[in-house]
Parts: C-alpha cells; structure tokens; sequence
C-alpha cells in the first residue's frame, strides 16, 4: 500500500522522514521473510539506541525506541514484527538486487507515531561482513524529535548473510553522528538493528 500522511502523525514530521532518504513510496510486491514464512504484505521491526554522546543531544543517554515496543529484534534475534495495514501500522519498503550488491528503501510506522526509515546501497563487504555500506538512517517520535544520520555504517552479518535478497534484509546500524533536527541542531549517536520482508524485490 502506499504509505500517507495521516491523521495518527504530524504530517511536517513525516515528511521530514520521507526527505532525508528522497524515497519514493509505492505499492509493494511480495518477497521471503527474513523469519521464513511466507510471502504476504510487507513487514518489518527496528531497535534504536540513542546515545547522549555528542554535543548538545537532548535525548537522555541511553534511550531506545523500537518497532514494535516488546524490542525483540536483534543482531542475533529476528523478533515480532510489525505488518503492513495490521493494527493501524504501515511498511513500505523495496530491496533489489543490482550488479553492485541491493539497493534498500524502507519505512516503518507504528499504529502510535513513531516512524523509522532507511535508505542505502548495501554491496558485498571484503571485510568480516557479508554486506556492508554507508547508508542514511532517520527516526521520528512524537515525544521526542526528529533524527536523522547520512553517514550510518549498515552492516549485516554472516549470520544475517542468507536473510538479505530480493525482498527482504535484516542487518545492523551505527551513526556516529545522529542530528537532532527540531532541538537546535544537537548531536547524538545511534546503533541498532532493523528487518524488513516482503518488500517490492
């Protein structure tokens, strides 16, 4: 489905989120499941945790937020996940393959405003990893602020290696610099973990 302002969140914040990443939203096929079920409507978790590490970051240290709230996804761990136009929530994502590695767009929102989304060219990594790229990561909660990192190492494990294809991908992230937006601009840092099944492959 295609994800729209809505009522449930402030429409400036999701455009903000939508901004970040230049991402075009639009009706999604059907991929695998990094869990291994079948294929049906798009789906996806996150975990975020923020770090009061840089200058003048608002958000007390150290403070998660995650999608959905039981924070059950991990590195090691693909937990519940929320699905697309289940319970008031919205996943839009697209994971393709091309001749450099997948390119990754996705978003998730929760049925109570929280918004994560991603955006990155993941291509095979010569190093420990199995993907790895610098990508964009972007946050928004109605308690809090809008953050934003353009420079997030998005990393996804050997473990996590056979879990990223046409469709679908479960990997970690690190922003050393995650910008507040509507705080004065303070720094934070970030790490966590995101899954996202059944996209547009």
């Amino acid at each position: 489905m295609r994800i729209e302002c809505r009522a449930r969140i402030a429409c400036g914040a999701w455009l903000l989120v939508v901004g970040v990443l230049s991402q075009g939203c639009g009706d999604t096929a059907k991929g695998d499941t990094p869990s291994g079920t079948t294929a049906g409507p798009a789906q996806g978790a996150s975990h975020l945790v923020v770090n009061a590490t840089g200058t003048g970051c608002s958000v007390g240290d150290i403070t998660t937020f995650s999608i959905p709230t039981d924070g059950s996804t991990s590195s090691s761990t693909v937990g519940a996940q929320i699905v697309d136009d289940v319970d008031g929530a919205a996943v839009d994502c697209s994971v393709k393959e091309d001749a450099s590695g997948f390119s990754v767009l996705g978003t998730l929102q929760s049925a109570d405003g929280i918004v994560f989304a991603v955006g990155a060219d993941i291509g095979p990594s010569t190093g420990d990893s199995a993907y790895q790229a610098t990508g964009k990561i972007s946050h928004y909660a109605p308690t809090t602020t809008t953050m934003r990192g353009i420079g997030c190492t998005i990393t996804v494990s050997p473990r996590q290696g056979a879990n990223i294809g046409p469709g679908k991908i479960w990997a970690d992230f690190a922003c050393p610099a995650f910008n507040q937006t509507s705080t004065g601009g303070g720094t934070c840092a970030a790490t966590g973990t995101f899954v996202f099944a059944n996209c547009t492959g």
